[in-house]
């Protein structure tokens, strides 16, 4: 603990510093980061329609633009690190989410629902919600993200089983030009952007394209391989990282024509799933990509109408080098999905106290295979298609000036499971204008996707035709006071029970892994936060306290029981920014029950408010004392934690071209 108090009296240091070289003015106040708004922006994603974010049936969060830029963040998982509660784990392939106390080892963050605008990104094989450099949006097209915490399936569906994340695009300008983009950072990493905004073309269009390649580590040592055999433990120009990705939006009315298609290629060091060690050959490439014709409109009266048709396509291409009877082969691992569907969603007034909101949902999994290629011998050949029908009802009813219920139901049908039924209740509760007390109870359910079912090479891992659907009630209460226009404190509790969860777990009977349902688990916790502004400076802070067992009260692996977060954002002379967070991570449990020790990570920002000499510029360093710092890993590999990168620096710089 006096390590821990330590570097981060170092870290405050920093920013003291920084703002000691500044004389802030008296009247500044954070144009772009002004608290009292972000309290009363209007939020979507919980109710599929807008309202105040202090009046939704969930425990909700807004990532702005601004913070985006100003804390340096390269991912999505960089960006929900920095929330409240969340936290996230790599295995040096994928990024993992974990929130509500919840991370399981094996699990591609399918019980989080990850949208982009509302679109479904997660895949139809794995049901994948990609988070780090395998997003396929470049994260500076980021407008703002709307975070929801807990079960959400009465809106939603499958996989909004932990949580919503809708990820909200830039529109097209207003005025005609083009934005270049270009950084450089550790592991000789690089990055370039273009976007061209054409508002002449119908009502505004606009086109991304991004390019990135990373080195990655040139000489990485895992002690599990620790012999000579192995090159004594240390993996060689096995880390590389490349991703290529292509946005558009064209607007036309109310309607919205937007497509999205992007492609990351990882080199993997760990020699996962028994592969060989010390190879740049075990590779993983995940191409995702969605076409979306979307009508939008509101109407004087309050009405809100939304219809949207979509096709959707995933591939997935692993190559795994392994030996077998001495002799080096290669193992190739393919899935592909396409899938194509419809929403429509409306939501309407009823009087001055009522709100009602319905829709429908299709989707038409028209592809969902899997095939694996050893030598000339087909070890899985797996063809599936499938098709989803949901009808979704919520009612926003005030009883009062200071009390309103929400209840909401949605009945989803799967042509392999049957029917679930997904019911959320709400009750808001304002003590008086600068307060409230909310209580939100949600059941959802996640099916097992079609790689959890049939997956299996007959070496590494079977499938499990019988899996059933999992569960999850939950109960949170939140308290929201809001002490003055500058300053919001949230405190919340909430309390999990998982039923039929799925797990990755090994057979015994052929030491091959494979997903089974367990009893049951249940996770309480409390979280609280504090926002503040004064002046020139910013600050949040969080701290989440949480405990999640298994049936035999055991402690969940990768489930740390303390968070704590802190943000610090201070205005400084010549129209710099200061940006740093301090994020601990508690001791955490690995899947062979060992223990990590805490992790503390430290990153700061310096960075342009307004464009220098037509230049926006940003600088950042993270993991600032360079600690070492350990995640726990899923079942396939042979360590059960890995070590994270030490301190790294990153500079990015961009120029606008506009004209009118």
């Amino acid at each position: 603990m006096k390590a821990i108090v330590v570097r981060a009296t170092k870290f405050l240091s920093v920013v003291v510093l920084l703002a000691g070289i500044a004389v802030a003015s008296e009247a500044s106040q954070l144009d772009n980061l002004d608290l009292q708004q972000l309290m009363q922006v209007q939020f979507y994603t919980a109710s599929k329609h807008d309202q105040d974010a202090i009046e939704t049936p969930a425990s909700v969060t807004v990532i702005t633009r601004s913070d985006i830029r100003a804390f340096g963040y390269r991912t999505l998982a960089g960006i929900l690190q920095g929330v409240r509660g969340f936290w996230v784990n790599t295995d040096r392939n994928y990024s993992y989410l974990g929130v509500l106390g919840f991370a399981r080892p094996g699990d591609y963050n399918t019980r989080i629902l990850l949208l982009i605008n509302g679109h479904r990104l997660n895949d139809n094989i794995y049901d994948q919600a990609l988070i780090g450099t395998e997003f396929p949006l470049d994260v500076d097209l980021i407008e703002r993200i709307e975070i929801v915490r807990g079960p959400s399936s009465s809106l939603y569906g499958t996989d909004a089983f932990l949580g919503v994340i809708n990820v909200i695009t830039q529109s097209p300008p207003m005025a005609p030009g083009v934005e270049i983009s270009a950084e450089a950072s550790s592991l000789f990493t690089r990055k370039a952007r273009i976007t061209v905004g054409l508002p002449q073309v119908l009502d505004g269009a606009m086109f991304s394209a991004s390019m990135y390649r990373s080195d990655g580590n040139r000489r990485l040592f895992f002690p599990e391989f620790d012999d000579s055999s192995t090159n004594n433990g240390v993996a060689q120009a096995a880390d590389g990282d490349r991703y290529g990705s292509a946005y558009t939006q064209i607007r036309w009315k109310h309607f919205q024509l937007e497509g999205l298609l992007g492609s990351r290629e990882k080199i993997v060091p760990t020699a996962s799933f028994g592969t060989i060690f010390d190879t740049s050959g075990e590779r993983t490439t995940d191409s995702r990509g969605y076409g979306e014709l979307r009508y939008q409109r509101d109407f004087a009266s309050g009405m809100q109408v939304t219809s949207r048709g979509f096709y959707d396509g995933y591939f997935y291409h692993g190559t795994y080098p392994m030996m077998m009877n001495s002799t080096p082969v290669v193992e190739y691992d393919n899935g592909r999905g396409e899938w194509l569907g419809s929403e429509f969603n409306l939501s309407r007034p009823l009087g001055h106290r009522n709100t009602f909101t319905a829709g429908t949902e299709f989707r038409d999994n028209m592809k969902q295979d899997q095939w694996i290629y050893l030598l000339s011998s087909e070890l899985l050949n797996d063809h599936r298609s499938s098709a989803v029908f949901a009808f979704y009802g919520q009612d926003e009813f005030k009883l009062a000036s200071r009390l309103t219920l929400n209840a909401g139901l949605r009945l989803d049908h799967f042509s392999t499971f049957g029917t679930a039924l997904s019911p959320r209740a709400a009750a808001i509760v304002g003590l008086d204008h600068n307060s409230n007390i909310k209580y939100v109870f949600g059941h959802a359910f996640r099916a097992p996707n079609v790689y959890e079912l049939y997956y299996g090479d007959g070496m590494t891992q079977e499938g499990n035709p019988a899996l059933q659907p999992e569960t999850i009630d939950s109960h949170s209460l939140a308290y929201q006071r809001k002490l003055s226009p500058s300053l919001q404190v949230v405190v919340e509790a909430f309390h999990l029970s998982l039923r039929h969860l799925l797990d990755e777990r090994i057979d015994p009977s052929n030491g091959l892994d494979r997903f089974i349902n367990v009893n049951s688990a249940t996770g309480r916790g409390l979280e609280f936060e504090l926002d503040a502004q004064h002046r020139a400076l910013r600050g949040e802070l969080s701290y989440t306290v949480q405990r999640s067992i298994d049936q035999t009260r055991a402690l969940l692996a990768n489930s740390p029981m303390h968070m704590a977060k802190l943000k610090l954002q201070m205005q400084l002379h010549f129209g710099l920014l200061a940006s740093g967070e301090l994020d601990y991570l508690g001791p955490q449990v690995t899947y062979t029950g060992t223990r990590i020790p805490d992790d503390l990570n430290m990153n700061a920002t310096l960075s342009t408010r307004k464009p220098l000499h037509g230049f926006d510029i940003s600088a950042s360093c993270y993991n600032l004392s360079d600690r070492r710092n350990y995640e726990p890993v899923p079942f396939s590999l042979l360590e059960d934690r890995l070590q994270l990168d030490g301190r790294g620096v990153r500079v990015q710089i961009s120029r606008k071209f506009t004209h009118e």
